[in-house]
């Protein structure tokens, strides 16, 4: 599996842009889709949004709330699965 970086790139109070470097396959097929995770402080990633169109790659998440610490994290998949 080839490895992508990711960066954030616009924050506010409420919401956060992050962007990520493509990814040309998993398991040996093309990548058909990433995985968003997010993390709202209570230890536990779980999946936001299944981002389909390939060429798109950041997702804003907004109505978060400014008291809280996020982590976020994606994944590449495709009819095998995300990794």
């Amino acid at each position: 599996m080839e490895s992508s970086r990711g960066s954030l790139l616009v924050l506010t109070d409420s919401s956060i842009k992050i962007k990520w470097d493509p990814v040309e396959d998993y398991e040996g097929l093309p990548v058909t889709s990433y995985q968003l995770y997010i993390d709202d402080g209570a230890g536990t990633f779980n999946p936001a949004i299944i981002h389909t169109n390939i060429n798109i790659l950041e997702y804003e998440f907004t109505n978060l709330n400014d008291q809280a610490e996020y982590q976020f994290y994606v994944e590449a998949g495709n009819d095998i699965g995300y990794g």
